[in-house]
């Protein structure tokens, strides 16, 4: 069996089982090995996604965010040692003042993060969450400050890794004050036109835009999937 049908065999085998659902494309220097979608973009209408459609990257944004901040290092905007609090003018926050532009890309600050996912209650602690405060109202960086500003750290600065969202958006204000631009524009003006990225933007969790699929997350009983509920 070729490696091309191989790999269609094992995107169908997921879709079928729920388990991916989205667009593929892989390819060598040489051909196009695969190039094909799979699940829906509407769930409750079944509609089918298409290579066409588009995707809410969520958190894979981060990948933006830090290339901005290194393209303004390398402008000599920003440095890896820059202290955030002090840039930011964060003094009367919990946020560690030795904390650097180096430990929140690496993840290494040691700072509370706006939600916690590792708890085994995390599913009724995002309902909670996004009972207080809706996430499509949470349209800015700044926006998220109340958040995580005032909870006190969890680890020393840099003494281990965990997974951080709110030092990203730290990142995104540090972005903002660096270019003048707004975090979105930058990214637009910076990152997608210049890797011709003309279908890429960023999207209101709240508005309606064509050809862009609904994100869902599984409904479990017991470990066991019951059915799907809105991600937002």
């Amino acid at each position: 069996m070729d490696l091309a049908k191989q790999l269609a065999e094992l995107c169908a085998e997921k879709s079928k089982s729920a388990q991916f659902s989205g667009t593929v494309l892989i390819r060598n220097d040489q051909e196009e090995l695969l190039r094909a979608a799979y699940g829906y973009a509407n769930r409750s209408w079944q509609v089918p996604n298409r290579v066409d459609t588009r995707f809410r990257v969520a958190s894979i944004s981060k990948m933006f965010t830090a290339v901005a901040v290194l393209q303004l290092i390398e402008a000599g905007q920003l440095a890896l040692d820059t202290r955030v609090v002090e840039r930011l003018g964060l003094e009367k926050t919990t946020i560690p003042p030795e904390a650097t532009v180096y430990h929140l890309l690496t993840m290494t600050s040691g700072m509370a993060d706006w939600f916690d996912e590792s708890t085994d209650d995390w599913a009724a602690a995002w309902a909670a969450l996004c009972r207080e405060n809706p996430i499509y109202l949470l349209r800015d960086n700044a926006d998220y400050l109340p958040l995580f500003a005032h909870k006190p750290p969890l680890n020393p600065v840099g003494a281990k890794h965990q997974y951080n969202g709110a030092g990203y958006m730290l990142l995104g204000l540090l972005i903002e004050r660096s270019s003048g631009l707004s975090y979105f524009d930058y990214v637009r003006q910076h990152i997608f036109a210049r890797a011709g990225m003309t279908r890429s933007d960023f999207l209101a969790l709240d508005d309606v835009h064509e050809e862009v699929a609904e994100g869902y997350i599984p409904v479990t009983d017991d470990n066991e999937r019951i059915g799907w509920k809105r991600n937002i």
